[in-house]
């Protein structure tokens, strides 16, 4: 089937990266909240036995202030269960490790320590039993926000602040049982912070942010060996802030991700930054419209990369938002979720043939924010972008029914005088399309598509009638 789309000259485009109205494409998709009146957040799950583990916070229920809570869901995202930890002050938990028996949940704790914050890990069996806790620190704030499995225990990096000094990356490598086997620091002399630990080749690496200059941040990756000896340090940004909030090890070297943000031109975009194995930055890509807009997530997936966030957060609009894009960093599907309120997601895996995301949403909430998790699959459309007389784009429904009423965007950035922004609907048989889309125009241009949430780009060079794709 061939489509012709006459358009008519447009001399202006506003083409934003993600689709915030975008909602569920698949009748498989499904999304379920837990919690009640208050604020009840999710940072984390896991997959075990027969279901996943949700980690994270409530001010619902438990012993006082913001407690930390563990939820055991089927594989469609029934409750089983749900276990709260902690005392009268707060307590929380930001990321999980499951074991043979259990799993064990990393954060921090006000209710027990030393300090004001300790770090704190909880090691409980498959009912969320508590079978022992640990806290670790002294009398300043110290808070783990990533645990890592070695071979001999577990290693959980965070922060820690001395003596009520500024903030430095930290890393305790404990045995199976929690006790505390070393301790490690990492940074300069004003405040570093690590989020993120990820097992590499000869070692390990963690994300994180240091503080350049005051109130100006540089995303930061440190690789250290097993017994946590630093073995280099990069840092990544320029006059703007950088944050990286995670990191994934990949074939060739670190993505990291995370946000970038411009006060004085009042940016704050999602950004992934790839570097090889040395640390050595390969690029450096930013995603986002006009609101605030965050991975904080990602993973390595075959040849290409997957990351999760929120998009247009503070617009009353804003939604869980899931990307992939290639290994040089350009889009190739993303998706929001969203009702009428700010939804995010934290944390996510890959599962049974798409992403679980777990985060928080006022929009499907009992009152405040509750934990939300999110079932999502990739997108069934393929686009194939080719020139020659105008612009052929060969679109694939992979599944065996047709899809209605898809949006479509196509937009053509440079000297072009017909068709430079062509969108609508369009209903995809299953199997293959081709639409074709008249252009009239002269050099190097980019042009941009989207069908429904399936996104990709093409560098071209156009010479009247013609288009040449690079």
């Amino acid at each position: 089937m061939i489509l012709l789309i006459l358009i008519y000259p447009v001399y202006s485009m506003d083409f934003i990266v993600g689709n915030p109205s975008c909602n569920f494409c698949s009748p498989n998709e499904w999304n379920n909240t837990y919690g009640g009146k208050m604020d009840d957040m999710g940072y984390s799950v896991a997959e075990t036995a027969g279901g996943y583990f949700v980690a994270g916070v409530t001010k619902s229920f438990g012993k006082g202030n913001y407690d930390a809570w563990l939820i055991k869901v089927d594989r469609n995202g029934n409750e089983i269960w749900n276990k709260t930890y902690g005392g009268k002050n707060e307590d929380g938990i930001y990321d999980i490790l499951v074991t043979q028996d259990g799993c064990i949940v990393a954060g921090k704790t006000k209710s027990f320590g030393k300090g004001s914050y300790d770090a704190w890990l909880i090691k409980v069996d498959s009912n969320g039993n508590e079978i022992w806790n640990k806290t670790y620190g002294g009398e300043g704030n110290e808070v783990a926000y990533s645990i890592c499995p070695t071979h001999d225990g577990y290693l959980i990096a965070g922060i820690i602040q001395p003596f009520g000094k500024d903030y430095d990356a930290w890393l305790i490598k404990m045995d199976n049982n929690g006790n505390e086997i070393w301790n490690k620091t990492y940074g300069s002399t004003r405040n570093d912070y690590v989020y993120s630990i990820k097992e590499c080749n000869e070692g390990y690496v963690m994300a994180g942010t240091t503080e350049f200059s005051i109130k100006d941040y540089d995303a930061w990756l440190i690789k250290v060996d097993n017994n946590g000896n630093e073995i280099w340090n990069k840092t990544y940004g320029g006059e703007a802030s950088e944050i990286a909030t995670d990191v994934a090890v990949g074939k060739d070297g670190y993505i990291m991700s995370g946000n970038f943000m411009d006060l004085k031109k009042r940016i704050s975009d999602a950004m992934i930054i790839k570097v090889d194995n040395n640390g050595n930055e390969i690029w450096n890509k930013t995603y986002g419209g006009a609101y605030m807009d965050n991975l904080n997530c990602i993973l390595a997936d075959n040849d290409s990369i997957v990351a999760a966030g929120y998009y247009g957060m503070l617009s009353n609009k804003g939604g869980a938002w899931i990307v992939r894009i290639d290994e040089n960093g350009s889009i190739l599907w993303n998706k929001t979720i969203h009702g009428k309120g700010d939804d995010f997601a934290w944390s996510f895996i890959k599962s049974k043939g798409g992403y679980l995301l777990v985060g928080s949403s006022s929009a499907y909430s009992r009152g405040g924010y509750d934990v939300w998790l999110i079932k999502v699959y990739e997108s069934k459309i393929e686009i194939e972008i080719k020139g020659g007389l105008g612009i052929n784009i060969f679109i694939k429904n992979l599944e065996n029914e047709s899809i209605t009423n898809v949006e479509f965007n196509v937009a053509i950035m440079g000297f072009i005088l017909f068709g430079k922004v062509s969108e609508g609907n369009l209903d995809l048989p299953p199997g293959e399309i081709k639409l074709h889309i008249p252009v009239f125009g002269f050099g190097n241009a980019k042009i941009r598509i989207r069908i429904g949430d399936v996104e990709k780009s093409a560098n071209c060079f156009v010479f009247g009638p013609f288009v040449l794709i690079r």
